[in-house]
């Protein structure tokens, strides 16, 4: 066959086949493209469902977990797990989980936490680049979390230029993810980010509307020309007053200098503004170049009130040591000009005498100013209760009254007693505790009195015994009677360390509490230049029983005979020593001594003394320790009498010094009555 004639059917042949090639691959593109376009489109169909799903929800907690099921349900993936950035602690939290890991309805099984940088996640994080890692065994920074995964996908969550998240997907299969996956969770986590980024901005708005609306305290934005801007209630009631015509700071407020200082400042201002009667610590700020200021105030009423109280507090303690200061050198004053008198020797017998009863009487006033701040702070400190003993109110209150007639004549006053015919015969109370109320009562008004009355009036009033002690004198300011019953306190202040005999002001308060300490109350009512009357009413109970007053009786006939063995004086205080030794020779006693508990033992092994008056507080072994040496069973002087003698008249110490062995207690300044009747009845007891 010819060639030539095969050419026309070789040519053909190619265009044909040309032709079916060509056919094919207009038919595979179309097909493909039908096939991206399909893809494509189911692609915007899951990134519309999230951005409709994503738009209903509010909250930044609604917005993960919406996330995390979708991408589970629309993408096909295994799992989902969304973390958020936490500063604070410098790791990202697990906040949204769905697959494996969640087992009930946002509920994650222990919620992992990751360091910034660890684990995939970390590392995504930190770059802000979306990863596929197609075989986690290949990764070194895979973490495993409750069980290994094959693959393993992470894209950032940005907001405002910062990662604030991390979208995180694991598959069992190695390879499983591919590049549409992450271009499809990309889309996912941009319209989470926006989201997010207005959900926290709406809950930062919500946050910073309930701070002024729920805040108890007055905050508010105030515009430079006063304008009310932003404000709680509190804001509103302090800044603008109800009669107002509008929202709007006058120029007459109290705020207003602090709001012009802080509108031209750059940093914030503070100050104490009053506003009515309330005092409130404030801080205005300038916001960036903005044309209104934040305030922010605090009530410190009290703490002013507080600083008042304590500096009043401060001047009254500057009014006690200046007047305890005049009330402790003026009869120190007077002892020590006397002792220098009769140092001189030139003294007439009479003259000696005399300067022996200033002394004692200036003697007496200081254990008595001592024995009242004493006695404040032992009922101040609920140490005293009282010791309740039956007494006759009439023979009493005539035993007490009686015992100020001759000071009453002295200032010229008239002092008289009514006791009503129904006040029981005999009562219940703390005798030491009344004559104390009463001594202070009546010499409070003899003090005030200058050719007057005082009178002292008792009845019985529902089964309460009712005082009044009554007195015509200069009278108590209202202004005074607020806090005359206040410890260190007196009427007419600015005199007190130039009045003579004017105390410290601690006797009302002293009667005061130990009038509380019986169920009772004390009061005071007072008219300028007519006169004063205090009264109390003590709900005492009454009593058949009959109890002898204790008395402190001079010598009596029948006192025991003096013991051969000496008394045994240890203190190692020389001046003490000589006043115990000097009165208790007087007696009649053979005296040793000893300065401590060692030189003690030394005279007790020779001289075998019948009594021992101790001192508590010595240097090296004290009272207590000495007492419960020597009470051992094996000691040589068990036998003998131990009186512990103190300058603490606390009940506290008298018990402590029972409990280590002691027999008695006297309390320096020795009462001489008091200390003889110790002696003797030692001595008697042979």
């Amino acid at each position: 066959m010819d060639q030539t004639a095969l050419i026309p059917v070789i040519w053909w042949g190619l265009v044909a086949v040309l032709v079916v090639v060509a056919a094919w691959f207009f038919w595979s593109l179309r097909r493909q493209q039908r096939g991206t376009y399909a893809h494509f489109r189911e692609q915007l169909e899951i990134i519309e469902y999230f951005s409709k799903s994503v738009f209903r929800q509010n909250s930044t907690e609604d917005i993960l977990w919406d996330i995390a099921s979708s991408c589970i349900e629309k993408m096909g993936l295994e799992d989902c797990v969304i973390f958020l950035r936490d500063d604070d602690k410098g790791v990202w939290v697990q906040k949204a989980a769905y697959g494996p890991k969640n087992v009930d309805y946002r509920a994650i099984h222990e919620p992992m936490e990751l360091a910034f940088g660890q684990g995939i996640v970390g590392r995504v994080g930190a770059s802000g680049i979306a990863e596929i890692v197609s075989n986690t065994a290949e990764d070194a920074d895979y973490v495993v979390d409750d069980a290994m995964r094959g693959s393993e996908m992470a894209v950032p969550i940005v907001c405002d230029g910062e990662v604030i998240g991390v979208i995180d997907s694991e598959h069992s299969l190695v390879g499983f993810f591919r590049s549409y996956h992450l271009r499809l969770l990309q889309s996912v986590a941009n319209i989470c980010g926006q989201k997010i980024g207005r959900s926290i901005g709406e809950e930062r708005i919500q946050e910073f509307a309930k701070f002024f609306q729920l805040n108890p305290n007055p905050v508010a934005r105030l515009g430079f020309d006063g304008v009310l801007l932003l404000s709680n209630a509190q804001a509103d009631a302090l800044l603008i007053p109800e009669s107002a015509p509008s929202s709007e700071l006058s120029k007459e407020s109290p705020f207003w200098p602090l709001l012009q200082k802080a509108s031209a400042s750059d940093v914030p201002v503070q100050a104490q503004v009053q506003a009515g009667d309330k005092w409130f610590q404030v801080a205005m700020a300038r916001v960036g170049d903005k044309s209104f200021v934040h305030m922010y105030a605090v009530d410190v009423t009290e703490v002013q009130l507080a600083r008042a109280r304590a500096a009043e507090a401060e001047r009254h303690k500057s009014d006690f040591l200046s007047v305890m200061s005049h009330e402790i050198r003026t009869p120190l004053n007077a002892i020590l000009g006397l002792i220098e008198l009769m140092m001189r020797g030139d003294d007439s017998e009479q003259d000696r005498l005399s300067n022996l009863s200033y002394m004692e009487f200036a003697g007496k006033q200081l254990k008595g100013l001592l024995t009242d701040v004493l006695d404040l702070e032992r009922l101040d400190s609920g140490k005293a209760e009282p010791h309740l003993t039956s007494f006759a109110p009439e023979e009493f209150f005539k035993r007490v009254v009686n015992g100020f007639q001759k000071r009453a004549e002295a200032t010229g006053n008239v002092l008289s007693l009514e006791v009503e015919a129904g006040v029981p015969t005999r009562l219940m109370a703390d005798v030491g505790w009344l004559t104390q109320m009463l001594n202070n009562l009546i010499t409070n008004a003899l003090k005030f009195t200058s050719e007057g009355e005082v009178h002292c009036h008792v009845a019985w009033e529902s089964e309460c015994l009712e005082v009044e002690v009554r007195d015509t004198g200069r009278g108590i300011s209202p202004s005074d009677l607020k806090r005359i019953l206040e410890p260190f306190e007196q009427a007419d202040r600015e005199r007190m360390v130039n009045t003579a005999n004017q105390g410290v002001g601690l006797g009302l308060a002293i009667t005061k509490k130990l009038v509380g300490l019986h169920g009772g109350e004390l009061g005071v009512t007072s008219t300028l230049g007519e006169g004063t009357t205090f009264r109390f009413a003590l709900p005492l109970q009454r009593t058949d029983a009959w109890e002898a007053d204790v008395e402190i009786q001079g010598e009596t006939p029948d006192r025991p005979l003096i013991p051969d063995a000496p008394v045994l004086i240890v203190d190692d205080n020389e001046l003490n020593v000589l006043v115990a030794r000097r009165m208790v020779a007087n007696w009649g006693y053979e005296v040793i001594t000893a300065s401590n508990a060692d030189e003690a033992e030394a005279q007790l092994a020779q001289a075998s003394p019948f009594l021992v008056l101790l001192d508590i507080h010595m240097p090296g072994r004290d009272g207590f320790e000495a007492a419960r040496d020597w009470k051992q069973p094996s000691s040589a002087w068990g036998h003998i009498p131990l009186v512990g003698l103190t300058a603490d008249a606390e009940s506290h110490t008298r018990t402590k010094a029972l409990e280590s062995g002691m027999d008695d207690v006297v309390v320096k300044p020795f009462n001489p009555p008091h200390l003889r009747a110790v002696l003797e009845r030692f001595s008697a007891q042979g």
